[in-house]
C-alpha cells in the first residue's frame, strides 16, 4: 500500500478527534457545547467509532444534561445505547473524580465545617441529586464543628425516606457527635421541603437537645439547587446563620 492510499485510507475522524483535544487544552473546553465536551470524553473510551453522533443522542435522551448523562445507570446505557464497559468507567471515573475535590474540606479533621457549607452542598449533590430515589445522609461534627464521619441512614423511594429517630441517636451518640448536619436530595428537581420534611427536621431538633446534640443545618439538594433549613430560619438559634453574618462582616473588613 502507498503512502498517499494509506492517508486516503485514514479514518475522517481521527483528525477531528486531534481537533477537539486542541480546542479543549486552548480554554478547558470553554468555547465548547456540552455535546463536545462529551464527544471528547467519549473518545478515550471508544477508539475506532465517529462518537459524535452517539454524543448528540445521550445529551437529547436526557433533556441535554450532561451531569445526568455521567450518572446515567449503566444497564439502561448498554440495553439502549449499546455502551460497553469503558465508557460507563470513564463516567464513573469522573464522578469519582468531582465527589473526592468537593469532599476535600472533610480530609483534613481541623477544617471548620460551618466555613465550607458550600462545599457540603456540593459534596452532597454530587452523591446524591442525580439519585431515581431519596436518600437520607447525616455528617457528624465535634464541638468546634470539625468533621467526624458521615453516615448513609436510609434510602427510600422516589419522594420518600425514613428515618427512625431511635437509631439515629444511637449513631450520633456512637460517633460520639456534638452536631449534625442533615442532607436528603428531591429526586422530582424541587428542593423546596415538604411538610412531612419540616416536621422530622422540627421533631428531630427537639429530640436531639435532650442528648445535647446540635442539628445544624439540614439541606435538600436537586440537580440544579439546594434549600437550607438554617438559612431560612426553619431552625432557630442556628450556628450557620451566626457563621455568615461573621462571614459577612470579614468581607467589609476586608474591602
Amino acid at each position: 500500500m502507498t503512502t498517499q492510499e494509506a492517508k486516503e485510507e485514514k479514518p475522517l475522524y481521527l483528525g477531528h478527534r486531534e481537533r477537539l483535544r486542541k480546542r479543549f487544552l486552548k480554554d478547558d473546553g470553554f468555547s465548547m457545547d456540552d455535546y463536545e465536551i462529551l464527544e471528547l470524553l467519549l473518545t478515550y473510551a471508544i477508539p475506532r467509532r465517529d462518537v459524535k453522533p452517539l454524543a448528540k443522542q445521550l445529551l437529547a435522551a436526557y433533556q441535554h444534561d450532561l451531569g445526568a448523562v455521567l450518572h446515567a445507570d449503566p444497564k439502561m446505557l448498554a440495553e439502549k445505547f449499546k455502551i460497553g464497559e469503558m465508557p460507563v468507567a470513564l463516567f464513573k471515573l469522573v464522578n469519582t473524580c468531582a465527589a473526592r475535590m468537593a469532599s476535600a474540606c472533610f480530609s483534613d479533621r481541623k477544617t471548620i465545617i460551618l466555613s465550607n457549607l458550600d462545599s457540603v452542598v456540593e459534596f452532597c449533590r454530587h452523591k446524591m441529586a442525580y439519585l431515581d430515589v431519596e436518600e437520607f445522609r447525616v455528617f457528624y461534627l465535634d464541638q468546634q464543628y470539625h468533621y467526624i464521619g458521615e453516615e448513609l441512614l436510609s434510602r427510600g423511594t422516589i419522594n420518600r425516606t425514613h428515618v427512625y429517630s431511635r437509631e439515629f441517636f444511637r449513631h450520633a451518640i456512637d460517633a460520639k457527635a456534638m452536631n449534625v448536619i442533615l442532607c436528603h436530595n428531591h429526586p422530582n428537581g424541587d428542593c423546596k421541603p415538604s411538610e412531612e420534611d419540616k416536621v422530622l427536621t422540627k421533631n428531630l431538633c427537639e429530640e436531639l437537645t435532650a442528648v445535647d446534640i446540635s442539628i445544624v443545618d439540614h439541606l435538600i439538594v436537586t440537580r440544579n439547587d439546594y434549600f437550607s433549613f438554617s438559612l431560612t430560619g426553619l431552625i432557630p438559634n442556628s450556628k450557620v446563620q451566626e457563621q455568615m453574618k461573621i462571614e459577612k462582616r470579614k468581607k467589609m473588613l476586608a474591602k
